[in-house]
């Protein structure tokens, strides 16, 4: 099943020492805007859709103005590096090629949904809007502005990850339980999309490689899995062997039967192989009119029987990224921790392991705080 990507970043006037030259609100503008000279990853860019607010390139001018205004805790001027804006995108878990008929109405309400969500999470300072067809999966890409606070210090209260660390800050937190409070906002951020809009198209909230199953309902999968693709492809086979009727006779029960049966077959195989619970009210309504008599139970109540048998452990969710992105969305850039921590991969079973961060760093070098 497809899983969500929605990435937030923190972005200054210059690059920092962990990011590429390209990495700066110029850049990032220049590149959303599909500018000329804007970091080259497109082999035939196309013109962006503008869907919400002014073009790209004209954000820049607001953000060097209130950067210009900002001061840090120390009322010194900020450093070049300091976030100021925030750079957001929303991928679509389909193939643009594979964007047409029903799934490009399903794409157009998964547009309109994420801009919906956007606007309601960022209000006045979503500054741009714009969609991305010319990659292998569409996307959009938002920007958002935050302005400064009675101090004259840039205001991150909207930046889930940022507010979190901070008010971590003011309670006394020391700089572990700190980076743990932001990293607590960002699964609050992926959280809020997945509700307010994933959950509406299917899309997982957590991609299939950082999902973890216990060995036993692993096994469980696999070998149902195995069963009804067997089943699916005896049964067609029979009925490839059953003569073809004459067009004015009616075709024979047990024939019908073994096609309704090639078919719950098919379905269930295909489910199982996508990796998520079977749709057990269409399953039973193909056996229906296999036995011709109600099967016991409904669908509701089997499906609540699935969660609750845990074909999918919610406290095993430590694993490699989803292979569907670069980025572990959850584990958003951190303009002032180092981001390479050692983490030593774990067994399902063991205890989660906690990242080795790094020392505060001195006040003179806090670049956003």
């Amino acid at each position: 099943m497809p899983s969500q990507f929605i990435h937030i970043e923190g972005i200054g006037l210059s690059a920092s020492s962990r990011h590429s030259s390209w990495h700066t609100v110029e850049g990032v503008l220049a590149e959303a805007a599909r500018a000329p000279g804007a970091k080259g990853h497109i082999v035939k860019p196309r013109p962006p859709r503008l869907l919400h607010g002014v073009d790209p390139l004209l954000v820049e001018s607001n953000v060097r103005a209130v950067a210009a205004e900002a001061v840090d805790a120390k009322g010194r001027r900020i450093r070049r590096d300091a976030v100021v804006m925030y750079a957001l995108v929303a991928s679509y878990p389909v193939p643009t090629k594979s964007v047409s008929g029903d799934a490009l109405k399903d794409y157009e309400a998964w547009r309109t949904a994420t801009l919906d969500w956007l606007k309601a999470m960022f209000g006045n300072q979503l500054a741009s809007v714009v969609e991305h067809l010319d990659e292998t999966h569409p996307h959009l890409h938002a920007v958002v502005v935050p302005g400064l606070d009675d101090n004259r210090r840039i205001d991150h209260r909207l930046h889930p990850g940022y507010a979190a660390r901070e008010a971590a800050r003011r309670i006394g937190s020391d700089h572990k339980q700190a980076e743990r409070a932001y990293r607590t906002g960002m699964r609050g951020f992926q959280d809020s999309y997945a509700t307010a809009v994933s959950a509406r198209f299917g899309h997982e909230r957590v991609g299939p490689r950082r999902r973890r199953l216990r060995r036993d309902a692993l096994l469980a999968r696999q070998g149902a899995v195995m069963v009804t693709t067997a089943l699916s492809e005896l049964t067609r086979g029979l009925i490839a062997q059953v003569p073809a009727p004459d067009p004015d006779t009616p075709l024979r029960p047990d024939a019908m039967k073994l096609r309704k049966l090639h078919e719950a077959c098919a379905e269930l195989s295909t489910q199982l192989q996508a990796g998520r619970p079977p749709d057990l009210d269409t399953l039973m309504a193909l056996l229906e009119d296999i036995d011709g008599r109600a099967t016991t139970g409904t669908g509701a109540s089997q499906q609540e029987s699935w969660a609750a048998d845990s074909w999918e452990d919610p406290n095993r969710d430590i694993g490699p990224p989803d292979c569907q992105s670069e980025v572990d969305p959850d584990d958003d850039i951190d303009p002032e921790a180092d981001t390479q921590w050692d983490v030593d991969l774990v067994e399902p079973g063991e205890h989660d392991p906690e990242p080795d961060f790094p020392d505060d760093p001195p006040p003179d070098e806090d670049p956003s705080w």
